[in-house]
């Protein structure tokens, strides 16, 4: 939230869509109107698994402030989608947002460099395109569930050979 309004500062029309839902709800909300840009936004709670294609397709780039988080696998849909991200360099994020490929790996907790970046990509319809198109690249095949299986099912056969000999 500390970003916003510097990116609306930039970007004045930007709406945020807050998906998900949990105890913190009210307080960010009340924070929102607090800080003058509740109107801006949309707390759309926990999105259905079917929903979340069409929810994707609405954003113009993913957002994603989480300190900590293994590896956010709303990170992996959004690049699949072709959406560049910007997200806090934490756990498993570094794993698909590469600075400058996919996207951009902020410090956690720089509010400052987040909303630059998101005002960049905001200002940058090709920039978006270019960072996009080379996430798809990125997730395709290597996040696929099929690939995630095959590698577990490798990893776990290897350590089973090690436990045998």
């Amino acid at each position: 939230f500390d970003a916003i309004p510097a990116i609306l500062r930039d970007h004045p029309d930007t709406y945020f869509l807050l998906v998900g839902d949990g105890p913190l709800k009210d307080e960010l909300l009340a924070r929102a109107k607090r800080m003058g840009f509740a109107e801006r936004v949309v707390f759309c709670g926990l999105v259905p698994r079917e929903e979340i294609p069409s929810a994707l397709a609405a954003m113009d780039l993913m957002a994603h402030p989480a300190r900590y988080e293994g590896l956010p696998r709303v990170l992996v849909q959004a690049l699949a989608m072709g959406k560049p991200c910007v997200a806090f360099d934490a756990d498993g994020t570094r794993e698909v947002v590469v600075t400058g490929e996919t996207g951009y790996l902020i410090e956690p907790g720089d509010s400052d460099a987040f909303a630059a970046a998101v005002n960049e990509l905001l200002s940058d319809p090709e920039r978006r395109q270019s960072l996009g198109k080379a996430g798809r690249k990125r997730v395709d095949p290597a996040f696929r569930v099929e690939t995630m299986v095959s590698e577990t099912d490798r990893v776990y056969q290897e350590l089973l050979q090690q436990r045998s000999t």
